[in-house]
């Protein structure tokens, strides 16, 4: 599969998110529909860079559940509006996106060659 995403496609696809996030305060959305939108939109996209990344997949899947998470309860649970939520989601997303980064493996190395699937971070 070919990767539009370059080296950073953790990254990239959360930069995404956060876009959907403020997209669907365009829209005037529901605090629960606000919530779903946000929860989908991490989720989704959090599993899409599991794909494109060579070591360590599992990163970008449990941090798209745990800000799956975050935005149901935010949404459903603490009832916030959705521009608060869009916010929390923004700040959450931010910060584990450069976290998931720094524990993943480039789909391809700086000089742009294809690094296998499994190789440690070290070695890439």
């Amino acid at each position: 599969m070919k990767n539009p995403f370059g080296r950073d496609p953790v990254l990239t696809l959360n930069v995404i998110a956060a876009l959907i996030y403020g997209a669907g305060l365009l829209f005037s959305l529901s605090t629960e529909v606000q919530g779903w939108l946000n929860a989908i939109a991490v989720l989704v996209l959090n599993l899409i860079a599991a794909g494109f990344v060579r070591a360590e997949e599992w990163v970008p899947i449990f941090t798209g559940l745990f800000k799956a998470l975050i935005a149901l309860v935010i949404a459903l649970g603490l009832n916030l509006s959705p521009e608060t939520q869009a916010a929390v989601m923004f700040l959450v997303t931010a910060i584990l996106a450069f976290v998931a980064r720094s524990q993943v493996v480039a789909p391809v190395d700086v000089n742009g060659r294809p690094v296998p699937r499994g190789t440690p971070a070290l070695a890439a």
